[in-house]
């Protein structure tokens, strides 16, 4: 027997809240899916992670910081009662990290991917219900297949990394400081090189784009000729 799943993870629940946005996006000139999503789990995504991603960054910040002084205490900087706060300091924020910060963090980020792709699957499986005769030949099998057991699971992956996409400048420009304090103008040496890799993995992303636009057409075109042979 499966144990039951909470309220907010039913596919039923989900599929309501996310057909309501739909159908107030197609009152619109240009609806789009994506700003039905927003509308659904964007305001309980930061909510979840807001605070969690602050606790991650201050903590990944802060190890660094203790090992720096551990090592200044071989060179008696530092007194050995100091030096055993920030052995104490070191261990309790890892321990912290380990224990607490780090399932919550993912473990909710893997929840709202799981939730937008339950929500979509739904969704696609309502629609295709509605489809009338002449609809359904027009759309392959193999392309609704392909929708639910690839396309859909990206959402999965996009969950885990999308808050990068703006706590990842706060994370660099927070190093930046730091290390500018700490080291001085030729630190700018090193963070230099950050901006050829952010023009490297762009152009990257755009390269697969192109593979990934291609695999999903033969992906098609193989599921469909697979259906018809059986």
């Amino acid at each position: 027997d499966l144990y039951p799943v909470g309220e907010c993870d039913e596919s039923a629940t989900l599929c309501r809240d996310l057909d309501r946005e739909w159908q107030k996006q197609l009152q619109k000139p240009k609806p789009s899916l994506l700003r039905a999503c927003i509308a659904v789990w964007m305001k309980s995504f930061l909510l979840r992670h807001t605070f969690l991603n602050f606790l991650w960054t201050a903590a990944s910040l802060s190890l660094p910081f203790f090992i720096g002084r551990l090592i200044e205490r071989f060179t008696c900087e530092v007194s050995q009662l100091d030096a055993y706060l920030y052995a104490l300091g070191f261990v309790l924020v890892s321990f912290v990290r380990a224990l607490v910060i780090h399932p919550g963090y993912f473990l909710g980020q893997r929840q709202l991917g799981m939730q937008i792709r339950v929500g979509l699957t739904a969704l696609i499986h309502k629609k295709v219900l509605q489809l009338s005769h002449s609809a359904l030949l027009k759309v392959t099998t193999g392309h609704i297949i392909n929708l639910v057991s690839t396309d859909v699971q990206r959402f999965d992956e996009v969950a885990a990394m999308f808050p990068n996409l703006w706590w990842g400048p706060v994370i660099f420009v927070t190093t930046v400081v730091l290390v500018y304090l700490k080291v001085g103008p030729s630190c700018f040496a090193g963070f230099a090189l950050v901006p050829i890799v952010f023009l490297f993995q762009i152009g990257s992303a755009r390269l697969f784009t192109l593979f990934r636009d291609v695999t999903a057409k033969l992906t098609d075109k193989r599921v469909r000729i697979m259906n018809e042979i059986i």
